[in-house]
C-alpha cells in the first residue's frame, strides 16, 4: 500500500511538472500561477502545495531535473577506452546534440525572463554553476593534463559558446549551408579546446 501510495505520489509530480514545462514555453515564468496549474490539472490548490511549496520550489525542481539530464548525458560521453581526440569529440557531439532537448528552450525562457526576475538569478548562477562542474570533471577524465582550475575556466567558455549558439538556433537558417559550416568550425574549435590544452 505504501509503495503505491509513493507511486502515485511520483506520478502526479510528473504530471504536475510536465504541465508547468508546457506553460513555461508557452507562456513564460511571470504567468506561471500554482493555482492555474490546480486548475488546469483538477487538483486541490492544497494538493498541488504538498508537493511544490511555492513557484520557486517548482522552477527549480524543473531545472534541476532538466540540468541533471543534461548532466548525466554529459557523464555518459566518453569511452575510457578511446583517444583524448575521440572522447573530445563524443564529449563535443553531445553536448552539441543536446541543444536540441526541450531543456534548452526551458533553459531560455528562464534566462529572458531572469531580466526581470531577480530570484531566477540565482537559479540561473546555481545550475550553470553545476553544469560548469560536471563538464569540468568530463574534461579532466578526457584529458589527464588538464588542472582543475582550467577545466573549469574551459567548462565556462565553452557554456558562454554554447549558450550564444542557443540563441543563434532561435533566428537562424539550420538548413543552410553557411550554417552546417558554421557548426562545424564551432565543434571543432571546442573540441580542440579540450584535446590540445
Amino acid at each position: 500500500m505504501v509503495k503505491n501510495n509513493k507511486e502515485k505520489g511520483i506520478k502526479k509530480r510528473k504530471i504536475i511538472i510536465d504541465h508547468a514545462k508546457n506553460e513555461l514555453l508557452i507562456h513564460g515564468v511571470s504567468s506561471l500561477s500554482l493555482r492555474k496549474i490546480s486548475a488546469d490539472l483538477g487538483i486541490s490548490h492544497g494538493n498541488l502545495h504538498y508537493y511544490f511549496k511555492t513557484k520557486d520550489h517548482l522552477l527549480s525542481d524543473i531545472f534541476n531535473a532538466e540540468i541533471n539530464k543534461l548532466n548525466k548525458s554529459i557523464a555518459n560521453s566518453t569511452n575510457e577506452k578511446a583517444s583524448v581526440q575521440k572522447n573530445a569529440e563524443s564529449l563535443v557531439s553531445t553536448i552539441l546534440s543536446d541543444i536540441y532537448e526541450p531543456s534548452i528552450s526551458l533553459w531560455l525562457v528562464l534566462v529572458g525572463e531572469s531580466i526581470t526576475n531577480k530570484k531566477l538569478i540565482e537559479l540561473i548562477k546555481n545550475e550553470n554553476t553545476l553544469y560548469e562542474a560536471v563538464l569540468g570533471n568530463q574534461i579532466r577524465i578526457i584529458n589527464s593534463e588538464i588542472s582543475e582550475k582550467k577545466s573549469i575556466h574551459l567548462a565556462k567558455i565553452i557554456r558562454c559558446l554554447i549558450d550564444g549558439y542557443c540563441i543563434e538556433l532561435i533566428y537562424a537558417e539550420t538548413n543552410s549551408k553557411k550554417f552546417r559550416q558554421f557548426y562545424k568550425v564551432l565543434s571543432r574549435y571546442i573540441t580542440e579546446l579540450i584535446s590540445s590544452s
